[in-house]
């Protein structure tokens, strides 16, 4: 399905990197469909607390959720979630 946009209802799940420069979490999202109806679909993001920008790292989909972010232990090179 097409989007036309989103809207961040909700935060969930949250790690923050080793060096806490950055939050990591999972988002619900409103998302505006091209056929004028809308889905909820969870995806995730990163926030940039220096400057408090915000970056999709997994942007949402309709009909999939994408959730429960975790970092590495090791390294910040590593994400998983779950599909």
């Amino acid at each position: 399905m097409l989007t036309v946009g989103a809207e961040v209802l909700s935060a969930g799940t949250m790690d923050f990197t080793a060096d806490g420069t950055a939050l990591i979490y999972e988002a619900r999202n409103r998302l505006s469909l091209i056929d004028g109806s809308s889905d909820d679909a969870w995806s995730i993001y990163a926030l940039d607390l220096a400057d408090e920008t915000t970056l999709a790292l997994v942007p949402p989909v309709a009909g999939l959720d994408i959730a429960n972010p975790a970092l590495s232990q090791t390294s910040d090179h590593f994400l998983v979630f779950d599909v």
